[in-house]
């Protein structure tokens, strides 16, 4: 569900997100990072509770619960004379995620995706592998399951393993497993990938990890930096074990932990520019500029982005 063509801005991060909590003070500041709300996980100020976005044909709308959490969005894209929209609606009970709807495509509201989820892992973080490849592996506390009218998937735990069940339409037909060392995973696997040095820092932030795609022989090493409240990328490193192949992916921030550049040696980089704030210190405008082919190519202007906020 996450808009992969150009990232522009908070909204198609949070929308993402499965991870839903207590808050612990007016921004959902928290011990563990894994604990904290989803404003504070995509690095909003303030009770925001509701952001709108614009770039280029894009628009999309998010709103927060009072405890920082998204309730709703919806995401439109305008090409061609026809509007493509698509929600996602969250239902919470005692601070968790139980139920999330989605639809893809609101001229058919009938075909909508209902997920729900269950708690029962008391004390246990429980990876989610959707964002295992776009450097946002992320962790779930208690997660026990989640099922649909089709599929479902199954934490159990064995020992100090983890066995997560997947099943379509009553059909078992793949087993992730995870090795855990105290409450958090150290390595899991499937038959389609393996992810393995997993790094933490003492409030649980992801400090590094790497995962392999079986099917394609790469492996890519994903390094954030050390800062005490915000998941940020420092660089990523793919290699290509079947020749040996190697490309990076460089990252930097300005001084409000926004990003700047993503510098890839081969492929599309993204340089962001102009940024304006608010008083609460979320960022209100930018300009987006991209370089298609690594370093061999000059920068070319892609549009700028707007993002108006409310707060409670």
């Amino acid at each position: 569900m996450k808009i992969r063509l150009f990232y522009f801005g908070v909204l198609f991060l949070v929308s993402s997100a499965f991870i839903s909590c207590q808050l612990e003070d007016s921004i959902g500041e928290s011990t563990n990072f894994w604990d904290s709300n989803a404003l504070t996980k995509n690095k909003l100020y303030g009770s925001v509770h509701t952001v709108v976005s614009k770039y280029m044909n894009y628009i999309g709308y998010i709103e927060f619960n009072r405890e920082g959490n998204p309730i709703s969005s919806y995401q439109t894209a305008i090409g061609y004379g026809i509007s493509d929209t698509s929600t996602m609606s969250v239902e919470y009970a005692d601070g968790k995620q139980v139920k999330y709807t989605y639809v893809p495509d609101t001229r058919h509201p009938s075909i909508k995706t209902i997920t729900n989820f269950e708690y029962g892992n008391t004390g246990k973080y429980i990876p989610q592998a959707s964002g295992l490849f776009s450097g946002t592996l992320s962790l779930i506390p208690s997660l026990s399951a989640e099922y649909s009218e089709t599929s479902r998937e199954d934490y159990i735990f064995y020992g100090s393993e983890l066995w997560i069940v997947k099943a379509e339409k009553g059909l078992p037909n793949d087993t992730t497993v995870v090795v855990y060392s105290g409450n958090y995973p150290s390595s899991f696997s499937n038959r389609s990938f393996e992810c393995n040095r997993i790094v933490y820092a003492k409030n649980g932030m992801i400090l590094s990890y790497s995962v392999l795609d079986k099917g394609s022989s790469m492996q890519i090493v994903y390094t954030f930096l050390p800062d005490s409240k915000y998941e940020l990328l420092d660089n990523v490193v793919t290699t290509d074990l079947r020749w040996e192949n190697q490309t990076y992916r460089l990252y930097s921030y300005n001084n409000h932990k926004d990003l700047m550049e993503a510098i890839s040696d081969d492929d599309w980089s993204e340089r962001y520019t102009n940024y304006t704030y608010d008083k609460h210190g979320n960022w209100t405008s930018r300009k987006s500029y991209y370089r298609p082919n690594g370093t061999q190519s000059d920068w070319e202007e892609y549009g700028s982005t707007t993002q108006k906020y409310t707060y409670y």
